[in-house]
């Protein structure tokens, strides 16, 4: 294994790292999830070399403080079996495998698992989480068509007369309790509510050493799922990144002409209800404009949204701590004072950032402590 620091990540599976010896080079990534928490610039990755193929170096893992975090998919379910086999995961202790990676009679799905106890079949499927911060854990970190059909199919084995179950693994030994991540993919959320009747859930956490292999260390987390009804719902609060390449000068409705810096721009919003028509709205080029921001949406060259599902309301407290991360005005001391809270007292719901928001450390943490530490609370 070598080090290197990471740089940026070209797409899904591929990153640009600079290796020890100052050469930059481009490295398969076997991890398709966002991973936002993890890949800042500088972050130090375990790179594998020596691979054939288009690419010769994989990224095996990624240091996130003090703590590494493994990358690789495939290894998943080494883990997995080796904490089924040394009875370590409570509820499944007197449950042997019969076989990995295998698929019921009459589905189209394809589980980790196949485990029997005194002739009881039991299908079961592994998670490997990535996502954690504070004591909070969550999965998915993007939205996953793939879970939402392991959820669904399990439960239709349930009705079937089989015990079906999901076993997440955290990688985190601090962690104490577990959720689906609803704010990316409510409907894994939902589905994970609907048939908590019918799947068991179980949450375990580990960690991995500096050379990458699994400590022995293994403790179970609380799966609160009352919490999930009272935060899961169409309503919250939501971060607008945009981006302008240029600086432009935007009539800005009743806030007149105003010079927007090149740069970044995050605005904090929410929606009562109907918090995903209103993302995608301001998502959307309009034709006609009503918000402050539909006029800076317009101009804007990218655009992204960032939903925060609560029903505890925050919208102003949001605003104040991204004000406290970027500041109230760009450079050249242009103010963006009244912007988006005309019907508040705070002094503006926009903010400049000369790069991209999801490089910044603190707002990446922040947007996670709203949306996994507050709800767990």
């Amino acid at each position: 294994m070598v080090r290197a620091l990471f740089l940026r990540r070209l797409n899904r599976f591929v990153v640009e790292c600079r290796l020890e010896s100052g050469e930059t080079v481009l490295s398969h990534l076997p991890n398709p999830g966002r991973l936002w928490e993890l890949l800042y610039p500088g972050v130090i990755l375990l790179l594998e070399g020596g691979k054939k193929g288009k690419y010769a170096y994989g990224v095996l893992g990624v240091q996130k403080d003090d703590k590494w975090v493994y990358l690789h998919t495939l290894g998943n379910n080494d883990l997995a079996e080796r904490l089924l086999r040394s009875r370590s995961v409570a509820g499944l202790e007197e449950y042997s495998i019969i076989r990995r990676e295998a698929t019921p009679p009459g589905s189209s799905c394809r589980f980790d698992f196949l485990m029997e106890r005194n002739g009881e079949p039991l299908w079961l499927e592994v998670k490997m989480c990535s996502l954690f911060q504070g004591k909070a854990a969550m999965f998915p970190d993007a939205p996953t068509l793939r879970g939402q059909h392991h959820l669904s199919e399990l439960a239709h084995l349930h009705d079937l007369g089989y015990r079906c179950a999901v076993l997440f693994i955290i990688q985190d030994l601090e962690a104490e309790f577990f959720l689906p991540e609803f704010h990316t993919d409510p409907r894994f959320g939902e589905l994970f509510y609907e048939y908590r009747d019918k799947i068991d859930y179980f949450a375990v956490g580990t960690a991995i050493n500096g050379d990458l292999t699994w400590k022995r260390e293994i403790h179970q987390l609380a799966i609160p799922l009352e919490r999930l009804p009272l935060h899961n719902r169409d309503r919250g609060l939501y971060l607008l990144l945009l981006e302008l390449k240029t600086e432009k000068k935007i009539a800005t409705g009743a806030l007149g002409e105003r010079t927007y810096p090149a740069g970044w721009y995050v605005y904090v919003g929410s929606a009562q209800k109907n918090l995903t028509k209103r993302v995608e709205g301001n998502l959307r080029k309009r034709k006609n404009f009503h918000w402050h921001i539909d006029y800076l949406r317009d101009r804007a060259d990218a655009a992204k949204a960032l939903p925060i599902r609560t029903g505890e309301g925050g919208e102003c407290q949001l605003a104040r701590e991204m004000g406290d991360l970027f500041g109230t005005a760009a450079p050249g001391n242009v103010h963006f004072k009244g912007f988006g809270c005309s019907d508040c007292h705070c002094e503006t719901h926009l903010f400049h950032s000369p790069g991209n928001p999801l490089d910044n450390r603190g707002f990446v943490e922040n947007l996670l402590r709203w949306r996994m530490e507050i709800p767990m609370a």
